[in-house]
């Protein structure tokens, strides 16, 4: 694609959201092959500025996302992928990225993306602490979606206010405890 995108062209511009997991490569890699334009993560909206660039590759509203885009989108194409086979890759991306709580310190790590497979102790330890958390992550976030973004809490599918779904987008600050909303 031509990495440079002009300012002077006003594009309709897609989100391309999906779980952390490489399943959003496969289609942006596509929609810049069919176009010649590129995408871009939400992540380096927020940190290095926003551009024109047509394609937004999304995590959000997974707490390994960010709504970093503004309103620059104009609509969304979502990623749903076997939930198995995400949540191995999120976990192996997280260990190639050394499980970098922030951007500026995963940045460090994204010569290691996909260069070799963590060991298998590494990943069961993670599965067996974070994965049914993260299972209801996967399901709140299709929901979030396919809902037209309407908040609701992970654990309880009740809706909830702007100041508690805040809270959720940071489960490391707080204790799932502190999470429970009622």
């Amino acid at each position: 694609p031509v990495y440079a995108v002009p300012n002077d062209i006003d594009f309709y511009k897609t989100v391309i959201a999906g779980f952390p997991s490489g399943d959003k490569r496969m289609i942006f890699i596509q929609m810049e092959a069919l176009t010649g334009w590129p995408a871009k993560d939400e992540w380096d909206f927020e940190h290095i500025g926003m551009s024109n660039h047509p394609f937004i590759k999304a995590n959000y509203p997974h707490h390994e996302g960010i709504w970093g885009w503004g309103d620059a989108a104009d609509q969304v194409v979502m990623m749903v992928r076997n939930i198995r086979r995400s949540m191995v890759e999120y976990h192996d991306i997280l260990w190639d990225i050394g499980y970098a709580k922030t951007w500026a310190d995963a940045s460090l790590f994204l010569d290691s993306l996909y260069s070799e497979r963590p060991p298998i102790s590494d990943f069961l330890a993670w599965r067996d602490e974070r994965v049914l958390d993260e299972a209801h992550w996967y399901g709140w976030f299709i929901d979030y979606y396919m809902e037209g973004g309407l908040l609701r809490d992970i654990f309880t599918h009740k809706t909830t206010t702007k100041e508690h779904w805040d809270m959720l987008m940071m489960p490391t600050v707080y204790t799932r405890a502190e999470l429970d909303y009622d």
